[in-house]
């Protein structure tokens, strides 16, 4: 059975996903987290369910919760090509399966295509992770040769869990030097109560001593209790007192310091306020310094005298110089244009070939209207017309007679069938009546001879009755009437004739039975041949009729071509065109005369328009010399009167523009004059309210006014910090030190008044629990009733203990049982693969009578598989696996899945294995890692990266 491909619904990070597998190695990689596992889980829950929800396993529904499930394409050597679909529905999804013959099956079909294989029993034999190679470094030797025996053989593992499960509830129950199993405690009970009888019978002796003393302890605990009370109101006002003790100190250091600066007074921002009118001040005198210059400036200016003569001719000027832009510009423009249709109408000149004056003038007096060219498009469509069927009628006619030698080639090559084959299907279909009446026949004579049977079975078991009735009661006329009975109905059986017709309707089906496929095949094939040849005679008669008809057609459509071609010719004689020039280029020698005489006037139109602009520039020009009094160049010319018109008025611009700053200048003068006046009185007024003469005074005065508010602050969170407390008292001679003193030898009389109390309390415990048992009189009676109940309960777990070990004990025989008969051959198997995994260092492997593993070296040497590495462990158990599926192939062909298993190994072991895998290529691997250089190992097998798919939807690998 292999795996051909994989259809994902939608089943974890994976949606709308197709996989191609190949036949022999599938490498399928890519990063963590890429959806491997997911793909791998998807094959075992296709095909054997998915998990209930309470299951440990993850059901792995869609992220994105669309359709949940999937196909799985498989090709099995029995069954044929078979799909097995699951969706959601019921607990484990509801499954089909497809056969290649159209039938469809549900979970009794699948049960069949796995061999009845379950999960368990797959992932056990066809399914291994590196996570089972890893656990092999913590196995003890014991642990590990029953996993290699369990990998070595079917069905042993559950054996294995039963035998640990039984191990493990007898350890519960019973250890022998252990403490915590049931029975080991129910016996430590039992030694303790009995202990607990011998002592009750000793405490009757010291009640009345023991009632007094309780007695006297209660007094002692009174005054203990009030003088602990009193101690501890001690410890807590000294724990107080240092606490509060560096604030008291620090208050009094602030209080002297605040003294010395409680007096000074100083104004309500003054720093700010003085800052603000220093900074405004030195602006303000800048800006006064700033404006005389500017003023100054200024003056210079005006002084200058500007000419105030031609600006009224030159704003005239100004106003035409668009009109004369327009002038030059269409001036240009025209000897452009004239110099491009001069060129267009040579070129036209040239491709027509004109050259002489004559054929020039001819060529203008040409009719070139929209009727000529009308009637030139018209003789052109018929004639393209004309040759495009031409063209289709021939194309067809020459398919048709290619069809037609097809056909007769075809004929030629029909086989008749054999004329003992047209004799059999004549025959056939009354046979075929012959052979269903004959099966109808004896399918019913069977049935008529079972009742018999039955009947005869039934009279026998009549007779065996009666005989042993009589047998047992030894009334012995029973015995012979039983006798009697049966010989009559064997008489009876054995005169049952034969049915001659029976006879002949078995010899018809001896005969033609097996045949109906064969004659069947030769009917439809003789049937098949007689179709065809009708068909090919029908449709060869057809194709000669239609290629008739298409020659008389291809003949008319010539003549007419002929006719238009003619007719055309005759038209381009009358523009000097002589022959008949190919169709595409008649249009545009038609187009290029009338382009031509085109050009030719539109050149005359532009000599007159550029004589009248010519005119208009010179007038202009003379003008322009006039106003401006010297000679101007015709391409500079407003250039010049642009420059003189600015210069003129931007004279006139300037001078009102000083004189209006000038004024502006002036007015803020005094007002920066009257501002700096003003802020000089503020700044007096200022150091009056700080009692000072000079800025550093003022700023001396500033900074002890910030060390008051500091100090007053302070002090505020000090008293704060002290009312939290309370009114306490302090000595102004008291130190922590002496504070310190007084609380360890406080604490130290409590801890000496605890110790006596807890004694007492100790003592009137014991002596109270003392005096109570005494009182009751059921204590000893009670521990013997328990000693009685705890021996019958450690007399049930021994049973229960006894049971176990008869089931461990059968376990185990089973276990060798398996040792011995199955697990050789699947032993010997695996000694090959491993001697090969190792490179021939080991040559066999073998079970001691311990029943642990050992590998045999070349060299003769024995190790137990424990002192083994790591990595010749996982050779051995892989060899087992391989070992085991080779065994059973024939039964359950299924493929085999890897997860990274070989990611541990080197280059030496990973090229062992790879020579191992590629011989076994009758089965299908399907190996997932992380690794991507791994497929890099199988140069043929089939590498999927993973991670390319990812969560793409409609990927399709």
């Amino acid at each position: 059975m292999k795996i051909d491909k994989l259809v994902i619904y939608g089943f974890g990070k994976h949606e709308d996903v197709t996989i191609e597998l190949g036949p022999t190695m599938n490498v399928l990689y890519g990063h963590n987290e890429a959806g491997k596992t997911t793909i791998q889980q998807f094959i075992l829950h296709i095909l054997f369910g998915f998990p209930a929800r309470n299951s440990p396993l993850l059901r792995y529904e869609p992220k994105s919760g669309g359709r949940y499930g999937g196909q799985v394409h498989l090709d099995d050597k029995l069954y044929g090509k078979c799909i097995v679909e699951r969706v959601r529905g019921k607990s484990a999804g509801d499954v089909t399966v497809y056969f290649e013959n159209g039938e469809k099956g549900e979970q009794e079909a699948l049960n069949k295509l796995l061999r009845q294989y379950d999960r368990a029993s797959f992932e056990s034999i066809f399914a291994f992770s590196l996570l089972q190679l890893q656990g092999f470094e913590k196995m003890d030797e014991h642990e590990l040769s029953r996993t290699l025996l369990a990998s070595g053989t079917t069905g042993v593992d559950d054996l294995l869990k039963v035998e640990a499960k039984m191990e493990r509830e007898m350890d519960l129950l019973f250890k022998k030097n252990g403490r915590n199993p049931a029975i080991n405690a129910k016996l430590s009970e039992l030694r303790t109560l009995e202990t607990q009888l011998l002592e009750e019978q000793r405490k009757l002796e010291n009640y009345a001593p023991a009632v007094h003393r309780i007695k006297e302890i209660d007094e002692q605990l009174m005054v203990l209790r009030e003088q602990k009370r009193e101690y501890n109101d001690q410890v807590g006002e000294l724990t107080v007192k240092r606490q509060v003790l560096p604030l008291y100190l620090k208050k009094r250091n602030l209080e002297h310091q605040y003294n010395s600066v409680k007096d000074l007074r100083f104004p309500t921002d003054g720093m700010e306020r003085y800052e603000s009118i220093v900074n405004k001040l030195a602006d303000s005198e800048a800006s006064y310094i700033s404006i005389e210059q500017e003023i100054k400036k200024i003056e210079e200016i005006l002084s200058e005298k500007v000419e105030e003569e031609k600006i009224s001719d030159l704003e005239q000027l100004v106003a035409m110089e668009s009109e004369w832009h327009r002038w030059l510009s269409a001036s240009s423009a025209l000897k452009s244009e004239y110099e491009q249709v001069k060129k267009r109408k040579e070129r036209f000149l040239s491709r027509l070939g004109i050259q002489t004056d004559g054929e020039v003038t001819r060529l203008l007096q040409a009719d070139v209207s929209i009727r000529k060219e009308e009637e030139m498009y018209e003789l052109l469509e018929n004639m393209k017309t004309y040759h495009q069927e031409l063209g289709i009628v021939e194309a067809e006619l020459q398919k048709l007679r290619e069809e037609i030698e097809g056909m007769k080639e075809r004929a030629q090559f029909l086989t008749p069938p054999s004329e003992e084959d047209v004799r059999k299907a004549q025959a056939w279909p009354k046979i075929r009546q012959q052979v269903a009446e004959a099966k109808a026949y004896v399918t019913l004579n069977e049935q008529q001879q079972n009742s018999s049977k039955n009947f005869w079975v039934a009279i026998l078991a009549f007779t065996l009755l009666i005989a042993g009735y009589g047998m047992l009661s030894r009334q012995f006329e029973f015995l012979f009437i039983s006798v009697l009975i049966s010989g009559i109905a064997f008489f009876l059986m054995k005169r049952q004739t034969k049915d001659p017709k029976l006879e002949e309707m078995q010899a018809i089906l001896s005969t033609y039975e097996g045949q109906e496929y064969e004659i069947e095949t030769i009917l439809s094939e003789v049937e098949t041949y007689e179709k065809h040849k009708r068909q090919l005679e029908e449709n060869l008669a057809s194709a000669e009729q239609d290629a008739y008809h298409l020659e008389i057609t291809y003949r008319e459509l010539e003549e007419k071509s002929i006719q238009t071609e003619a007719l055309l010719q005759s038209f381009l004689a009358q523009y000097g065109i002589d022959g008949l020039p190919s169709a595409s280029i008649i249009p545009e020698l038609f187009r290029m005369i009338r382009d031509t005489q085109e050009a030719i006037r539109q050149m005359e139109n532009i000599d007159i328009e550029q004589q009248r602009l010519a005119e208009q520039i010179h007038h202009r020009l003379i003008e322009s010399e006039r106003v401006l009094q010297h000679s101007i160049p015709q391409e500079a010319l407003y250039e010049f009167i642009r420059r003189a018109y600015h210069e003129l008025t931007q004279g006139i611009e300037r001078q009102q523009i000083q004189v209006t700053r000038k004024q502006q200048l002036e007015k803020e003068l005094q007002e920066v004059k009257a501002l700096v006046s003003l802020l000089n009185t503020h700044k007096q007024a200022l150091f009056e309210e700080a009692q000072v003469e000079t800025e550093e005074a003022f700023y001396q005065a500033n900074r002890m006014q910030h060390e008051k508010e500091a100090l007053q602050e302070q002090l505020v969170n000090i008293e704060l910090q002290l009312a939290v407390n309370g009114e306490i008292e302090i000595d102004s001679a008291c130190t922590d030190a002496d504070l310190e003193r007084a609380l360890i030898q406080t604490k130290k009389a409590i801890e000496e008044i605890e110790q006596e109390y807890n004694e007492l309390i100790d003592e009137k415990a014991a002596l109270v629990n003392q005096t109570n048992d005494m009182l009751t009189d059921a204590t000893y009676s009670n521990l013997q009733q328990q000693f009685e109940v705890e021996r019958a309960q450690f007399m049930e777990l021994a049973r229960k203990w006894a049971s176990q070990k008869a089931l461990a004990s059968a376990i185990q025989q089973m276990m060798n049982d398996l040792k011995e008969k199955k697990f050789p051959y699947v032993l010997k198997e695996a000694e090959q693969l491993f001697e090969k995994l190792t490179g021939g260092q080991y040559e066999s492997m073998v079970i001691t009578e311990q029943g642990y593993f050992e590998v045999v070296s070349k060299t003769g040497m024995h190790f137990p598989i424990v002192e083994l590495s790591q990595a010749t462990k996982e050779q051995a158990y892989i060899s087992l696996r391989l070992a085991l599926a080779v065994s059973i192939f024939e039964d359950a062909p299924f493929p085999i899945i890897m997860d990274d298993p070989f990611v541990h190994f080197d280059e030496s072991r990973l090229s062992h294995i790879i020579k191992v895998l590629d011989q076994l290529k009758e089965h299908q691997f399907i190996y997932f890692t992380c690794h991507e250089e791994m497929k890099n190992h199988w140069q043929e097998a089939t590498a999927i990266n993973v991670s390319t798919i990812g969560s793409k939807q409609g990927a399709n690998v």
